[in-house]
């Protein structure tokens, strides 16, 4: 209620629903449906977790992160160009760093 009906319905539609069977696809689309900003929260989330990647990953945990990225990307990359940029840009950095420079 504190912040209203706007950001309320943003929350729910970027939360996991794990009481239904997933469909990642299903997820992205009613993000993109919901609004360019719940997109843009989604974004900038994935650019903020491809920062570093957890030590306890094995290099194929590290590659699909980056797969999943990259459908991130595709389905969410039109609500911000500049985001869009940015998430290209850190998932190449996480590629070479943290897949293509890791034995594990």
């Amino acid at each position: 209620e504190a912040f209203g009906v706007e950001v309320a319905s943003a929350v729910a539609c970027l939360s996991k629903n794990l009481i239904v069977p997933f469909s990642e696809a299903l997820y992205f689309a009613g993000i993109a449906r919901h609004s360019k900003e719940a997109a843009s929260v989604k974004l900038c989330d994935r650019i903020t977790n491809l920062q570093s990647a957890p030590s306890t990953w094995k290099k194929a945990k590290r590659a699909s992160y980056l797969v999943e990225s990259a459908q991130i990307l595709a389905a969410l990359g039109h609500a911000n160009g500049y985001l869009r940029q940015r998430l290209i840009d850190t998932m190449a950095r996480y590629e070479a760093l943290y897949v293509d420079g890791f034995e594990g």
